[in-house]
């Protein structure tokens, strides 16, 4: 209801301040260019040039409060990241304080600066202001799971260095962090560091219910096939466990169903405190060691990252040192005495998979030539079919779960990245890159806060649009509007088929994710598939552009939701392969959209062709789409 009444407040205030923002039109599309140009500058991994843009955006004495608090941000996360300048980094993010705008996205960038550099006190007191300064509920989640992340962090880093931990605080995480899942029970983030803060707690119970929320099973007989047996062994273990060390055999019993359900970082840790009775089996030891590589890999891979944005001549060789550190842990996995020399890459990636669920590619994107490290964890698999077109593929469906890397380009941007890797007759799903997904699209239609900067964003770059504005600001404001058109049209969906405030959240998510993985996913990904098997050979020879462009045809045409998946694409053109495509499809709404004006609703030709694509129904762009394809022409 919340939102049906916001949109007419929102209509009555669009018409009666319509003449004033009519008038702040071409300086707003002005003042923002730099700042759109330094973000294709970073889509494009281009750090240099894109820290001179964010500079240029800083010095620039028209350009908006909003946009050069933005910068310093960017430049402030890119200082301690990249260079590892801690002076730097805290010096913009409290000249942005300074200035106001979005004071709490200021602070939450303090507090990863301070926490990463290990002072965590400062950390504390950093999301403490990001909270003290929130405008909206969402910032109060982001600045409350900020502090909670930052004591778990905290109390992990002293068990590791053999210091005392302050339980008083772990308890203020749980409270804090409950009190957020009952909010917004879809939050997997909070419920992650939850399920970490109630085992150091000895709290089995709310560990129970924090694993059920990360998955987001009702009770443990609902876990899929691939979890059952962890959700078996953890039913059976925690709801008694409280306040008490666990014997030999629950202790075996906890490290083996963490370990199924892949959080190794938690039993690494669990091994360290006293809260568990020592084990010496062979099965608990080879679980530590491999969270203890686990951790080794991913912070020397970082490094490595970071040495490479950088252009440091003093880079690691990746590859002979992830070689040693794979060889090291081969040889205490196996028993040498019955497999002597037997180390080799594909032996190893098949023991790490049978023991661990591990999965382990060295590749290439679409994105980078640079190579990079794809490793995360099963929790997931099944087995579907793809049609399109009348075209048929076995499509294998395989979830991947605490990432240790998900390549360079991921590690560069953290906010977007690879959703997944085709493979052979499948698909890899990277979890971690929709986690976010979700719970943002749940906030753009329910937060007032985000509606209106939403709002504001499109109002400055779209609706005040003319034949002679930036094509590249028009897009900007056009992928937010596709987007909120979109997001708004599946609340009211649900909303009007009687769902009501949790059960309306949850459903709401539920479809978001739906529509999401159906189109990303099985028709994106699934027509890799068809496409490999069809074109054979000819396949790698269209090159990565034509790869991802027919792909991205499939996403949107067999999509129930074609502008959600627009959103992505239009303002996202760049010089790589999935850059190339993404022009490519702004392309053909064009050339579309120019051949139908007469067909589209409320056409406007005082506006580029292009700014009309929200314009378009459903359909229309399912139409659009097919209509170019290959496939559906061959049919």
């Amino acid at each position: 209801m919340y939102l049906i009444t916001y949109l007419k407040e929102l209509r009555l205030g669009l018409i009666i301040g319509s003449m004033v923002l009519a008038l702040n039109t071409c300086y707003s599309q002005s003042t923002n260019s730099e700042f759109l140009a330094a973000e294709k500058a970073t889509g494009s991994l281009k750090l240099e040039e894109a820290r001179q843009l964010y500079g240029l955006v800083i010095e620039t004495s028209n350009v908006t409060n909003e946009y050069k608090c933005k910068a310093l941000r960017r430049l402030a996360v890119q200082d301690w990241k990249f260079y590892r300048n801690y002076t730097s980094a805290k010096q913009r993010a409290l000249e942005a304080d300074s200035i106001g705008n979005r004071k709490t996205n200021t602070w939450l960038v303090l507090n990863r600066i301070e926490k990463e550099s290990g002072k965590f006190i400062l950390a504390k007191k950093a999301a403490d202001m990001a909270l003290n300064f929130a405008e909206s509920r969402s910032d109060s989640i982001k600045a409350n799971y900020a502090f909670c992340k930052t004591i778990l962090e905290e109390t992990t880093f002293q068990i590791q260095n053999n210091q005392n931990y302050d339980t008083a605080e772990l308890l203020i995480a749980s409270q804090k962090l409950k009190d957020l899942l009952f909010v917004n029970p879809t939050n997997i983030n909070a419920a992650d560091v939850l399920l970490g803060v109630s085992l150091l707690l000895k709290d089995g119970p709310e560990a129970l219910n924090a694993w059920l929320a990360y998955f987001r099973f009702s009770d443990s007989g609902k876990a899929h096939d691939y979890l059952k047996e962890a959700a078996e062994s953890l039913n059976e273990i925690l709801p008694e466990w409280k306040n008490k060390v666990l014997s030999d055999n629950e202790t075996i019993k906890l490290y083996t169903a963490i370990g199924q359900s892949r959080f190794y970082k938690y039993v690494d840790l669990l091994s360290k405190t006293k809260i568990t009775s020592k084990v010496n089996n062979s099965d608990t030891k080879h679980l530590i060691r491999y969270s203890n590589y686990l951790e080794d890999l991913r912070v020397k891979t970082n490094e490595y990252y970071r040495k490479t944005a950088i252009k440091d001549d003093d880079n690691i060789n990746f590859i002979e040192m992830l070689t040693s550190k794979n060889q090291k842990l081969y040889d205490v996995l196996i028993n040498q005495k019955l497999e002597k020399d037997t180390f080799s890459i594909r032996n190893f990636r098949r023991v790490i998979r049978q023991k661990f669920g591990a999965v382990q590619l060295v590749a290439r994107t679409n994105s980078t030539d640079i190579t990079g490290l794809v490793m995360g964890h099963i929790v997931n698999e099944r087995v579907r079919t793809i049609e399109q077109y009348g075209y048929k593929a076995d499509f294998t469906f395989t979830e991947l779960d605490m990432m240790i890397s998900n390549n360079y380009a991921s590690w560069f941007w953290e906010d977007r990245g690879a959703g997944g890797y085709a493979i052979r007759n499948g698909f890899l799903r990277i979890k971690e890159m929709f986690k976010d997904l979700a719970i943002n699209a749940w906030s753009v239609v329910t937060d007032s806060t985000t509606i209106k900067r939403y709002q504001k964003i499109i109002d400055q770059n779209l609706k005040y649009s003319n034949l002679t504005s930036n094509k590249s600001n028009v897009l900007y404001g056009l992928s937010y509007k596709l987007e909120l058109d979109a997001l708004s049209s599946l609340y009211m969906e649900v909303y009007n088929k009687g769902f009501r405030n949790t059960d309306l959240q949850l459903k709401f998510i539920e479809h978001y994710e739906a529509f999401r993985d159906n189109a990303t996913m099985f028709a994106h990904e699934g027509r890799h598939s068809i496409d490999r098997a069809l074109l054979a050979d000819e396949y790698r020879e269209m090159g990565g552009a034509m790869i991802e462009y027919r792909g991205r045809l499939s996403q949107i045409a067999f999509s129930e939701s074609p502008k959600l998946e627009l959103m992505g694409m239009i303002d996202a053109i760049g010089s790589h392969a999935a850059g190339q495509a993404n022009k490519m499809i702004v392309d053909v709404a064009e050339k579309w959209i120019l051949g139908h004006s007469d067909s589209i609703e409320d056409y406007d030709n005082t506006k580029l062709p292009i700014s009309q694509l929200y314009r378009m129904t459903n359909e229309q762009i399912r139409e659009c789409y097919r209509d170019v394809d290959p496939l559906y022409i061959k049919q």
